[in-house]
């Protein structure tokens, strides 16, 4: 979330040409917020990570109940974030030997460590993390809750700066303005059509089809290289009659055209010298300027999902 909102679309009258609306900052500051839910439709408390040194109790003001409140430097989560995360996650979903919960995540760095693997082996939590850049379509809540949620932030951000005499939103503003837009926003139905559409509960392999995978074809194809190597080109000599075409003509009559020899161009880049008088014969190969690139097309490393089993 940020404290810069989108203003989205304006209503106007036919014609006119200036258009404004308000927003809070030109430049703000972004706040990191991870939700969870489960395919029955529970949600729990989220948690808050502010780009600061110091946590203050202002930035919990009017936040969502049983919420998790942290800071890092660069408001982005970390392992050491990550685990305390665990431990929310643990208090509220209360995994056990009988009844070990799956969590489902994506591919972040800060997912995988040791100490990640030894908390969750202790507590009966197992993970498994989506393949690399395809969160956009098999986690539930990018699918469901994300995109309502934002839509309904912004419309709460844009309320808060008409009804505030033009305040500015700040960091201490967010977690009141996530948590009416929050209890909007999390319902049941949005959790089980998230579930639905992965194809994660219920299991549904035949969610996705075969056009779904084009995409990904380029990625999997092997490196395309072309060098510089010398260019062949068949050039024609032009007889010099009536049935010339002048310069300007886009098109060309190939009765006037006889074949001739074959002109290997070795050197692009080397410039030939003009002649004092016109030449009787035209080649086209006077007027080719080729180019010196070089097209190179890499393969990104592999990447693989993974999956902590205990």
């Amino acid at each position: 979330m940020t404290t810069v909102q989108n203003p989205g679309k304006i209503l106007a009258t036919k014609g006119q040409k200036r258009v404004g609306s308000i927003t809070s900052w030109e430049r703000g500051k972004n706040i990191t917020l991870m939700f969870v839910m489960n395919a029955a439709g529970g949600f729990i408390p989220p948690m808050f990570i502010y780009p600061r040194k110091k946590m203050t109790p202002l930035l919990e003001k009017d936040g969502p109940s049983g919420a998790l409140y942290k800071c890092s430097d660069n408001g982005w989560i970390n392992e050491s974030l990550f685990l305390e995360w665990l431990a929310h996650f643990k208090k509220h979903a209360k995994p056990s030997m009988d009844e070990p919960v799956l969590l489902i995540s994506d591919n972040h760095a800060s997912h995988s460590s040791l100490p990640v693997y030894e908390f969750c082996k202790s507590n009966y939590i197992h993970m498994l993390s989506l393949l690399p850049h395809t969160s956009h379509r098999m986690q539930p809540l990018d699918v469901s809750f994300f995109g309502p949620l934002k839509t309904a932030y912004k419309k709460e951000c844009d309320l808060y700066m008409k009804s505030n005499r033009l305040e500015h939103i700040t960091p201490c503003d967010v977690a009141s303005l996530v948590r009416k837009s929050y209890i909007t926003v999390a319902s049941i139905n949005k959790a089980e059509s998230g579930f639905r559409a992965t194809g994660i509960f219920p299991i549904n392999p035949q969610v996705f089809s075969e056009e779904d995978f084009m995409a990904a074809e380029i990625l999997q194809s092997h490196s395309i290289v072309v060098c510089n190597e010398s260019i062949t080109i068949s050039t024609c000599d032009i007889e010099q009659d009536s049935n010339v075409i002048p310069s300007t003509s886009k098109q060309l009559d190939l009765s006037a055209v006889s074949e001739s020899e074959q002109i290997v161009i070795s050197s692009p880049t080397s410039k030939a010298k003009e002649p004092s008088d016109p030449p009787s014969n035209v080649q086209l190969s006077d007027f080719i300027k080729l180019s010196k690139k070089t097209l190179k097309l890499k393969r990104n490393s592999a990447e693989r999902s993974s999956m902590l089993l205990y």
